[in-house]
Formats: structure tokens, C-alpha cells, sequence
């Protein structure tokens, strides 16, 4: 059976970063960096790494959906749903607003915070068209969670 030695495989990549590759290698590196901190047990030091990622690439809506993604993965449910309230308080697309609405309510369910999960649900409703499918997903969400409450 082969072991993964994510400790020597950090160590690799830090050496990576040093030479200050291309962008697109750096940023590649740069994530299976703080996923494998993530598998070694430092939250913290991951998170931070993340952060600096995103913090460093403001535009970069992919990456920071991306981080989301991680955190929910890695079970940290109130770190994702901050990051998705600041990426939801910023200005743009209604569309990826809602989605991001949507995908904050199913967190906060996972966290019985359901009276929030139904404000988001409901502002993702007031974000699409009439006869959408995105009317019909909140609307759908919204029920699910009053089902859960019965």
C-alpha cells in the first residue's frame, strides 16, 4: 500500500512558489498548497493561505467560490457562510448572487440556523425571474426547510 506524504509534498511545493513560476502554476500551486495543510491537520495555516489567495486575486470569483467549496468540504460551515455573505454583499451579477443565496441557506441548514436559512432562500426568491428555475429552486428550499420544521 502507498503512503501520500503530505509533508514532503508541502515541502515540494514551497520549493515551487520560490522559483516564482507563471501565474497560472503559482495560483495552481498555491491551492494544492493549502489543501494539503488542510489534510495535515493546520486549519489555520490553510485558511490563511486561502485567504492571501483570494485576497490577492479580489476578481477572482471562481477562486473564491473555490475556497467556499473547500471549507464546506472541510466541514468549517461558519467560515464558508461568512465568505459567502461577503461575496454576496459585494456588487454584481443577480444570477451568481442567488446562487450564492441559495448555497448560504443549505450551509446555515447543516448549522439548524433555519429562521437564516429561510431569509436566504427568500432574497435568492426576490433575485429571480418569474417561471424560472430559480424560482422554482427557492421556492422548493423554502418549503424543504418548513418540511425539516414540522
Amino acid at each position: 500500500m502507498r503512503m501520500l506524504d503530505f509533508q514532503a509534498s508541502l515541502a515540494s511545493l514551497d520549493k515551487v512558489l520560490a522559483l516564482h513560476p507563471e501565474p497560472k502554476l503559482a495560483l495552481e500551486a498555491a491551492k494544492l498548497r493549502g489543501r494539503i495543510l488542510l489534510r495535515l491537520g493546520r486549519t489555520a495555516d490553510a485558511l490563511e493561505a486561502w485567504a492571501a489567495l483570494t485576497k490577492d486575486r479580489p476578481e477572482d470569483e471562481e477562486l473564491a467560490d473555490e475556497l467556499v467549496d473547500l471549507q464546506v468540504d472541510e466541514g468549517l460551515y461558519e467560515e464558508a457562510v461568512a465568505r459567502l455573505k461577503a461575496l454576496i454583499s459585494k456588487p454584481g451579477d443577480p444570477y451568481t448572487r442567488a446562487n450564492r443565496l441559495l448555497r448560504s441557506g443549505d450551509i446555515l441548514l447543516r448549522l439548524a440556523r433555519q429562521p437564516e436559512a429561510l431569509n436566504a432562500y427568500a432574497e435568492a426568491l426576490g433575485l429571480s425571474a418569474v417561471d424560472s428555475w430559480l424560482e422554482a429552486e427557492s421556492l422548493a428550499r423554502m418549503e424543504s426547510t418548513f418540511r425539516r420544521e414540522d
